[in-house]
């Protein structure tokens, strides 16, 4: 670490040149990349404090539960990264927070939409009030104020106390914002299911996040995609940089090690399996998916769907031996499937990135991905590009799968080369840049 003239600390980036770096205070609710950005952050000494909802040390009460727990537990023994052990960590009661989400879903009335906002609302404003009473948000000798990140949807409260500090305020947008809401409106329309007013963002929803917009003086996506959709929507586009998530899975599990075989052909006794993880909803393509499946009714293919769905899509499609419905597992039960495949498809309609890409680069599978998401797979080096998003489209890709075993086996050794681009250090590195021309 070095410092200026004036003792301003500066951090260098992976070019080999330095940036500004005052202190960051990182706000999120929830594990969210495996609290990459804030790891990242305190082992350069440039974390102030990380805030979030829940936080499960092993020794607290709440950690010698959840282990006592077992498989229940994995939830909330996830809520804890042992390279934050010495951080400063702002975080609610555990209890505290479980209760208040179901008084606001049993106050929602059954609605979808209502008990999310009124959640994040409450977060966002417990947030705000412990920063600000904890004294982090105050400047330190010689330093500027801090940098103050958090997620959107939940930011609007933290970034009002922080402006009032003098803080920069930097917006995690995690998705592509309402422009991403009318395609899968679009797209449930087109194959006859209906999205209402129930499962829609109401408008105060997008209201409260221009407000959002505003109040940021950066805005972070994680995709040209996400930076596209939101200038659509007229967001300035002079706030907007792309930082890639990150995710380093590399040194867990047996990855490192992995040594994918695929035959010389697929047979029905071996057949080629395919693997969808994520939210199994409109968005994600799975109507395509699935008639996709359905014409290769007979092929030596099989597809698992790991995450959660909707009872009433399930119901719209027929069972199928070649298709399998797992339903939503703990994070840390996941490692499994992946290992289990051979290819990892995800023609989505619209994703902020879609972190499963670099999970499954890590378990050196490759990925048939659409473009509308995180620009991951080089079409033909790690896998294919789905453009258009059809069944056609799904269905031509898996055949041509079926046919080039070799294919995939070199795919899967570039899978692993190019997990090893979306590190911590480089996302950080991005973040940095984004607010040199802010300060």
């Amino acid at each position: 670490m070095l410092e200026t003239a004036v003792g301003k600390p500066v951090t260098m980036n992976y070019r080999g040149t330095y940036v500004d770096s005052p202190n960051w205070i990182i706000c999120q609710i929830g594990a969210r990349e495996r609290y990459a950005l804030a790891r990242e952050l305190h082992r350069r000494g440039r974390l102030a404090a990380l805030c979030t909802d829940i936080w499960v040390t092993p020794e607290s009460i709440s950690g010698r539960l959840a282990h006592l727990a077992g498989r229940r537990g994995v939830s909330f023994r996830e809520r804890y990264d042992p390279a934050l052990k010495d951080a400063c960590v702002l975080s609610d009661q555990p209890a505290s927070v479980v209760l208040q989400r179901r008084r606001a879903y049993k106050r929602g009335g059954g609605t979808l939409w209502r008990p999310i906002m009124e959640a994040d609302r409450w977060l966002g404003s417990r947030m705000a009030t412990r920063l600000e009473r904890s004294g982090v948000l105050q400047a330190g000798p010689a330093q500027e104020a801090p940098v103050v990140f958090a997620y959107s949807y939940a930011a609007r409260e933290i970034f009002e106390t922080a402006r009032r500090f003098g803080c920069l305020t930097v917006l995690g947008q995690i998705d592509p914002g309402p422009v991403e809401d009318e395609i899968v409106a679009e797209t449930a329309r087109r194959h006859g299911f209906n999205i209402d007013g129930h499962e829609r963002a109401p408008p105060e929803y997008w209201e409260n996040w221009r407000r959002e917009c505003a109040l940021a003086d950066v805005i972070i996506v994680n995709s040209k995609w996400s930076a596209k959709s939101l200038e659509k929507a007229g967001v300035d586009g002079g706030k907007i940089h792309i930082a890639p998530l990150a995710y380093e899975g590399l040194t867990s599990g047996n990855r490192q090690t992995v040594q994918r075989r695929y035959p010389a052909s697929f047979s029905q006794e071996r057949p080629l399996e395919l693997l969808f993880l994520g939210q199994i909803g409109v968005r994600k393509g799975i109507f395509e998916l699935l008639e996709a499946m359905d014409r290769l009714k007979g092929e030596p293919v099989k597809l698992t769907l790991v995450g959660p769905v909707q009872d009433r899509l399930r119901e719209r499609f027929r069972t199928s031996s070649q298709v399998k419905w797992i339903g939503k597992v703990p994070y840390g039960e996941i490692d499994a499937y992946y290992r289990a495949s051979d290819l990892f498809l995800l023609p989505t309609h619209s994703d902020g990135f879609a972190l499963t890409q670099l999970e499954a680069q890590t378990w050196g599978l490759p990925i048939f991905v659409s473009r509308q998401c995180g620009e991951v797979v080089t079409d033909g080096a790690n896998g294919r590009l789905i453009d258009p998003v059809t069944a056609n489209s799904i269905e031509d890709l898996i055949r041509w799968a079926l046919v080039n075993p070799e294919a995939l086996q070199a795919m899967s050794k570039q899978a692993f080369l190019q997990a090893k681009r979306f590190t911590a250090a480089r996302s950080v590195d991005a973040l940095l840049e984004a607010i040199a021309g802010h300060q």
